[in-house]
């Protein structure tokens, strides 16, 4: 896969959150690296159904965007440089969407999870649901 933030490309596994408000991870998916963002969409809203979801530029979709419009959910994504500006409340959404951005800084810090050293998808599974588990506790506690 590649990661446009960083511009790099990277192999094996990548994961795909849903993260509330106070910043705890209620859904997950894991794909191999190779598969795009949009795919995983609707896999996570069947886990954790919530009618806003704030994604990053990853998951642009007109299709994606109707269809979840259609079931009731607002999807936001922030614009690209060439596209056109949507809305006032795009500085609001971003600083939302940085809050999430935290948590995930927070897994690659805390728990080295870029680097996770399983060589199957059951081992970045136990390993991704450890860093899970210990941050989920942490933030409760």
């Amino acid at each position: 896969g590649y990661n446009a933030t960083k511009k790099t490309w990277f192999y094996g596994f990548k994961g795909h959150f849903q993260v509330t408000n106070a910043g705890i991870v209620v859904a997950y998916a894991i794909t191999k690296a190779s598969i795009h963002d949009v795919k995983l969409v609707k896999t996570l809203v069947n886990q954790y159904f919530s009618a806003k979801i704030l994604a990053d530029s990853g998951y642009i979709s007109h299709a994606l965007h109707t269809d979840l419009k259609r079931k009731g959910i607002w999807f936001w994504t922030p614009c690209r440089k060439n596209m056109k500006q949507r809305s006032s409340d795009e500085t609001l959404l971003k600083r939302q969407r940085r809050r999430i951005e935290t948590v995930f800084s927070q897994l690659c810090c805390l728990f080295n999870i870029e680097h996770n050293p399983a060589r199957s998808y059951l081992g970045f599974q136990a390993r991704l649901e450890q860093c899970l588990f210990i941050d989920t506790w942490f933030k409760i506690n």
